[in-house]
């Protein structure tokens, strides 16, 4: 496949995670609010620095790339 076929691919997958996201926001309220994700606020400084929940997504993102790899490696 060729270059542009992977972005446009990508970019509609976005869009879905997006909207499902959207769709349900109630859901995952938990997100971004696990131990580890750092908050700080003051009275006109609001500082948010998700660590925990990007290690997740990475973990999660990490695991998928490496199922699909195994399956087109046949």
């Amino acid at each position: 496949m060729e270059l542009y076929k992977y972005i446009i691919f990508l970019g509609f997958l976005l869009i879905l995670i997006g909207f499902l996201l959207f769709i349900f926001n109630d859901n995952f309220y938990w997100f971004g609010n696990l131990y580890g994700d750092f908050k700080y606020e003051s009275k006109n400084l609001n500082i948010y620095f998700p660590l925990t929940s990007m290690v997740l997504v990475s973990f999660f993102i990490s695991l998928v790339l490496i199922v699909i790899n195994k399956f087109l490696d046949n």
